[in-house]
């Protein structure tokens, strides 16, 4: 058997080699053990503590719950779809997304220019995505109408399409072009309603309406 001594040697001998070990790992990515103290400090207590407050309060921010009644629009446009939003950042508010179908000018002004359509051709260009939203106190239980936010299908992936069928020497695979997307507001009244394309510029909204990218 072995006596104090030994054992308090045999002892010693381990948590020499255990701390070696562990000295060698560390010294891979930090020069010194007082480097590694430092940044194990600052990951605990310093950017690493902010860093997780950070997420912590995006991630309650951020919070919300979304239900889906019906399906996509069909081209038709006699189906709608309407998403509810609650977000835990407004508790005491639901927004309503309805989608729908409507004008693109961008393609239009593009045809007319090519001569493959008259300046009064709106109805071969409703084609684009169209999702209105309202927001209902619950409370108040009114309905507020706030914009309209849109796209289009075939411009948003032009570019990317483009740049496909050029080799790369066309078109951007990673971003879009600013006419693809657009919000309105649609109870701006005009005058010659009819004409789309005039409605349309006077119920346009200036890119930075707003600080959310709907």
């Amino acid at each position: 058997m072995l006596n104090k001594n030994e054992k308090s040697q045999n002892l010693f001998g381990w948590l020499l080699e255990k701390f070696n070990d562990f000295k060698s790992k560390q010294l891979k990515y930090h020069e010194s053990l007082w480097d590694w103290f430092k940044y194990e400090l600052n990951n605990k207590f310093g950017r690493g503590l902010k860093h997780k407050i950070t997420m912590a309060y995006y991630s309650v921010r951020n919070y919300e719950r979304v239900a889906r009644i019906g399906d996509r629009t069909s081209y038709d446009g006699r189906r709608s779809r309407v998403d509810i939003v609650w977000e835990l950042r407004k508790p005491l508010t639901l927004t309503f997304i309805q989608e729908d179908k409507g004008y693109c000018p961008t393609c239009h002004a593009r045809a007319v220019d090519n001569g493959d359509a008259y300046d009064d051709e709106y109805n071969k260009f409703n084609h684009a995505r169209y999702n209105h939203w309202y927001e209902t106190d619950l409370l108040l239980k009114n309905e507020k109408y706030t914009h309209t936010s849109c796209h289009c299908d075939k411009l948003l992936f032009e570019p990317l399409d483009n740049w496909y069928n050029s080799g790369g020497d066309e078109g951007n695979p990673l971003a879009t072009q600013d006419c693809a997307q657009w919000d309105i507001n649609k109870e701006i009244r005009v005058k010659e309603w009819w004409k789309l394309d005039k409605v349309h510029q006077a119920q346009l909204l200036p890119k930075d309406w707003s600080r959310y990218d709907n």
